[in-house]
């Protein structure tokens, strides 16, 4: 949530004693689906990926397929932040969506390994835009009694996916495609975006202009992104001149742009909001880095049915 959130009045200050009021219950379930959505496919690859590296190839880009996703992640929470201040929640939150569909719709028709990645990035900048709107507009449109309701709500958005994403998203790929994993849910976008965006519209909130260090956090993003990806293209280059020169490339503007993106000391887990933000980081790492493979080595090591590697992710879960 930006600063100018915490200032705002909510919209729906005035109206309806609970989350679930009708002049809020689209704009709670059109969000709650929305998270859902995002949570869902996020683990519903994870558990397909096998099936996808044995039809499309490619074995060399598997992890790509998840860092594509989690780079595009970062840009989007932070580029939805700004365009949030300048022009309002609807904005981000349907550039977003449309983002999130398109990477859907291109990564289910996929020819090739690299087409998938390709579509995995765009999917990440949406996936990453909508839940930070979702967040911004619990400031905006709920009063602060209601605030923790939201969030708890919005937790089991994200935690019901876990528990049943993985083994509906084996049974969709056992009984149709693992293409459907992704084609699937796009019907369930535009019932998202049918429901959210109008609510969202009424949204008037501006923040004043910022020409500090702040303004300059989606260049960084990109920035920290871009450096990031190259050292993990020279992470996985066969050449080794090639992969030095990748590391040496990435890696110096990747490190100055997370120095000034996270809170001032996180690096050092400074007590408080910088050790929070470092352990967080650190436990996202290893439970994204396990979930990513872990379904590669049940199917293809271990010879595993798919639906056993949905069981192990959700047990994760």
């Amino acid at each position: 949530m930006t600063a100018v959130d915490a200032a705002a009045e909510p919209a729906g200050d005035t109206v309806g004693p609970g989350v679930w009021a009708p002049e809020r219950r689209r704009l709670t379930a059109g969000l709650v689906l929305t998270v859902t959505l995002v949570a869902f496919e996020s683990l519903a690859v994870s558990t397909v990926m096998p099936k996808v590296s044995d039809d499309l190839g490619g074995l060399g880009l598997y992890g790509w397929v998840f860092s594509g996703f989690f780079l595009g992640t970062l840009v989007g929470a932070v580029l939805a932040g700004r365009i949030a201040d300048a022009r309002g929640t609807a904005t981000p939150y349907i550039v977003g969506l449309i983002l999130f569909a398109v990477g859907l719709a291109v990564g289910g028709a996929a020819p090739s390994m690299l087409v998938l990645v390709a579509a995995r990035v765009l999917q990440g900048v949406g996936a990453g835009a909508i839940p930070a709107v979702a967040y911004i507009s619990i400031g905006r449109f709920y009063p602060p009694t209601l605030r923790p309701r939201v969030f708890a709500v919005f937790s089991t958005a994200w935690v019901v996916p876990g528990v049943v994403g993985p083994a509906a998203a084996s049974a969709i790929e056992q009984a149709l495609s693992w293409r459907a994993v992704f084609l699937a849910i796009l019907p369930l976008v535009a019932l998202a975006a049918a429901m959210t965006v109008p609510a969202l519209r009424a949204d008037t909130t501006r923040a004043p202009a910022d020409d500090g260090p702040a303004d300059w956090r989606v260049e960084r993003a990109v920035v920290l992104a871009v450096g990031a990806g190259l050292v993990l293209a020279g992470s996985t280059a066969s050449a080794p001149a090639v992969a030095i020169g990748l590391v040496v490339v990435g890696l110096p503007p990747a490190a100055w742009a997370l120095v000034r993106l996270v809170p001032a000391g996180t690096l050092r887990v400074r007590r408080g909001l910088p050790a929070a933000v470092a352990i967080r980081g650190v436990l996202t790492f290893a439970l994204f880095a396990t979930d990513s493979f872990v379904q590669l080595a049940l199917t293809e090591v271990r010879h595993q049915a798919t639906w056993v590697a949905g069981v192990a992710l959700t047990a994760a879960t």
